[in-house]
């Protein structure tokens, strides 16, 4: 838990502990944190009928993602009465005669929320605490353990992967994380890339999908444009908002958009962003593309079939060569 008074209360939970709780109606719910974690419980709750509320430190939700994405998402999300509160910071949680009382600030002025729950959904840390015996003195900073880029630990022969290592928390870097490490104790060629550097470019890629289980879903790999202008890597940017796919039409979906980049001199896929529905499966064709370097005209040979959301790629690509 974090540093906050009030943590310790009943009701103050992460999110292990709000999907295993016994009382399952929650009416008002505070959610803590607007990251991956925060944003799929609150459409989750929101969508059973919950009033929530999110507490955010920084100037958007999912400070990671694409900006265009983060105002998408957000707008979504207020327009089904989901409360967020951006630049805030949760300052104490009082118990209350009808809950939990939390008392927060937002733009410098103080707020209140009278709730039933807080889900706590940052400061997630390593559970190290105790993993080694006194006499095995793995190095280790910060509750983590330090490995090279081998994933080899300070003491020849021991290994780690995963969350307890630092870098991208998801199960699916853990897992390919071990398949290399098991492959290289057998000396056999690594099935596993984890990151690239395109051609003509000196700037690695991380070909690792993120995913979002909100709704809609969120699927991003390799760059943002963000990241691009950043590296100082000139980009053509793919777009084609999903309002007139004819899936999305079908089912009545709401806003989503695709967003593809390539490099501007090699035509070379560098990443992509997708909101919308069945994002998490679409995403796997672009990471990869990118693995293989492909460029838009490889993208374009194949058909895509109608009506699906997948055919939306095809949309995006073509946009970024005109």
């Amino acid at each position: 838990m974090v540093d906050i008074p009030g943590m310790e209360l009943p009701g103050v939970m992460t999110s292990e502990e709000l999907l295993t709780a016994d009382e399952r109606k929650i009416r008002r719910l505070l959610i803590l944190g607007g990251g991956v974690i925060g944003i799929e419980l609150a459409t989750v709750f929101n969508a059973l009928g919950g009033e929530v509320t999110i507490v955010e430190v920084s100037d958007r939700l999912l400070p990671n993602m694409d900006r265009e994405f983060s105002d998408t998402l957000e707008e979504i999300l207020v327009n089904r009465g989901i409360v967020i509160q951006k630049e805030s910071i949760l300052e104490e949680v009082r118990k209350s005669d009808h809950g939990l009382n939390c008392r927060y600030v937002c733009h410098g002025k103080n707020q209140e929320a009278e709730v039933d729950v807080v889900l706590v959904s940052v400061g997630r840390t390593a559970n190290t605490e105790g993993l080694f015996d006194r006499d095995v003195p793995v190095r280790m900073e910060n509750g983590r353990i330090v490995v090279d880029d081998f994933f080899e630990t300070n003491l020849p022969g021991i290994y780690a992967v995963g969350d307890v290592t630092g870098g991208i928390q998801l199960a699916h870097v853990a897992s390919a994380q071990a398949t290399y490490v098991v492959e290289r104790m057998n000396d056999v060629p690594s099935s596993v890339i984890v990151e690239m550097v395109p051609s003509c470019l000196f700037v690695p890629i991380s070909i690792v999908p993120s995913c979002l289980y909100t709704d809609p879903e969120i699927a991003s790999v390799g760059l943002t444009e963000e990241q691009a202008r950043q590296k100082g890597v000139p980009v053509r940017c793919g777009r084609y908002v999903m309002d007139v796919n004819g899936q999305s039409i079908i089912s009545k979906e709401e806003r989503g958009v695709i967003k593809i980049l390539f490099a501007a001199d090699s035509d070379v896929i560098l990443g992509a962003q997708l909101l919308c529905p069945r994002a998490t499966d679409m995403i796997g064709e672009l990471a990869t593309a990118i693995a293989n370097g492909l460029t838009s005209a490889q993208l374009m040979y194949a058909m895509r079939a109608h009506p699906t959301y997948n055919e939306a790629i095809s949309c995006a690509v073509e946009n970024s060569r005109q």
